[in-house]
């Protein structure tokens, strides 16, 4: 149910995309400087998470105060149960249906790098992954594997026309691109994610 015409109600998940925006431009620009690694991506990491959730938890108090100020939205409020399940529905299960992608996709591509005798990714990568999809955001990070595996496969076959045999024991890396990939996702969540709308609840 979709409460629109109380105010709260107006705002979107647009504002967590324009963050995740914001943060993946910080990243890249970290990146590029060569300030990310795997002593700091750890705490880059919880830092996406806590504003993801901080954000989320500023964007239901002012739901909550926006219905606490009309007779509508007061009514509402007495069954605080339903308050819950609107912003839950609205600002957090995105987010969660997030990490629980991120973290298989990137438990995959652990298996995926021992298969390969981690010729594929560097050690502080995979969180560099997670933070990535978990930026991307739902419902656009699906595809964060397609486009992942397009440009790995890229990279493959032009390291074969310019490097020739000597490829194989060199990384097949795109450890610069991820925070470039989530960017990517979430300019087309902004633009094309109501075209998905059948992947969303709220």
């Amino acid at each position: 149910m979709e409460v629109r015409f109380l105010p709260g109600a107006q705002m979107t998940h647009q504002v967590v995309l324009f963050l995740n925006l914001f943060i993946s431009f910080f990243l890249i620009f970290l990146d590029l400087k060569n300030k990310i690694n795997k002593k700091n991506i750890i705490i880059l990491f919880l830092l996406i998470i806590f504003l993801n959730i901080l954000v989320r938890a500023y964007l239901s108090y002012s739901v909550y105060l926006d219905w606490s100020r009309n007779d509508i939205g007061k009514l509402l409020l007495k069954n605080f149960n339903y308050f819950i399940f609107y912003v839950f529905s609205k600002y957090f299960y995105e987010f969660f249906l997030s990490i629980f992608f991120g973290a298989i996709f990137v438990f995959l591509m652990f298996i995926f790098d021992v298969i390969f005798k981690k010729t594929i990714f560097y050690e502080e990568e995979f969180f560099v992954i997670f933070s990535a999809v978990i930026l991307a955001s739902w419902p656009f990070n699906i595809f964060y594997p397609l486009l992942f595996f397009l440009f790995v496969f890229f990279i493959f076959f032009v390291k074969i026309l310019i490097m020739g045999n000597s490829f194989v024991k060199a990384k097949i890396s795109v450890r610069k691109f991820h925070f470039i990939f989530s960017a990517f996702l979430i300019i087309m969540n902004l633009l094309f994610a109501n075209k998905l709308i059948f992947l969303k609840i709220s």
